[in-house]
């Protein structure tokens, strides 16, 4: 099948989230698309890479040339925004993937690209499913686990001498006990990243100083690295 994935947000492929940070939405499409193309699909990203390019065996198209769009597909995958669900002038089925709170969907102006386009919503948790109240069909599609998390794992277990590669993860709980005591955040900054780091330092650090809450921010990322963040984020920041 050909499957064509449409964001207008900023430039990435499958590999840009090896060598810079990235937002959670953009690394779920490029991992989506890499795992259809494993799946023995076909899958074009519309985006804004400043050049066509393949990566993982996906073809990344820029969003503005028009001319070199495919003209039909499958499946459409429209990311966020409604009016990417029109970027494939055929398609057998168009999904809108939507990653924040739904309320935007409900508005008067998308009434028309639903009577256009019939698509079906796509949600990444169940928390959206209840609080959204349109007239559209609606499915659940968590972002998947990515395999740089599973092959650490599998290396950890290793070098503790629980397992080789072929050791299922599942089967090493003790790995749990025997590594640092960390904790991996990835929350967007403004989903309270403050409340959980002051829970941090007033509870757990003092009980345990060796323990690390790593944080993984493209937002944060970006106001160390130019000094300079939006006035919402910059508290958490500091």
């Amino acid at each position: 099948m050909h499957y064509v994935l449409a964001d207008d947000s900023i430039p990435f492929d499958g590999s840009t989230a090896a060598h810079r940070p990235l937002g959670g939405a953009e690394k779920a499409c490029a991992h989506l698309a890499g795992a259809l193309v494993a799946r023995g699909h076909t899958v074009t990203v519309l985006n804004r890479s400043p050049y066509p390019m393949v990566t993982d065996g996906v073809r990344y198209q820029p969003l503005d040339e028009f001319q070199h769009r495919p003209m039909e597909a499958d499946i459409v995958i429209a990311f966020r925004q409604p009016s990417l669900l029109g970027a494939v002038r055929k398609a057998k089925h168009r999904l809108l993937w939507v990653v924040a709170a739904p309320a935007y969907l409900e508005a008067a102006a998308n009434a028309s690209l639903w009577e256009s386009f019939k698509p079906t919503i796509l949600f990444i948790n169940a928390l959206q499913q209840c609080a959204y109240h349109g007239p559209l069909p609606h499915r659940l599609l968590v972002p998947g686990i990515s395999a740089p998390y599973f092959e650490a794992a599998r290396q950890t277990a290793t070098d503790l001498g629980h397992g080789d590669e072929s050791t299922p993860v599942e089967t090493l709980p003790s790995v749990q006990t025997r590594v640092p005591p960390h904790a991996v955040v990835t929350t967007h900054p403004l989903h309270g990243l403050a409340w959980l780091t002051e829970i941090w330092r007033r509870l757990v650090h003092p009980q345990m100083p060796e323990a690390r809450m790593m944080v993984y921010s493209a937002l944060l990322a970006k106001g160390l690295r130019e000094d300079e963040c939006a006035p919402a984020i910059q508290p958490v920041l500091d």
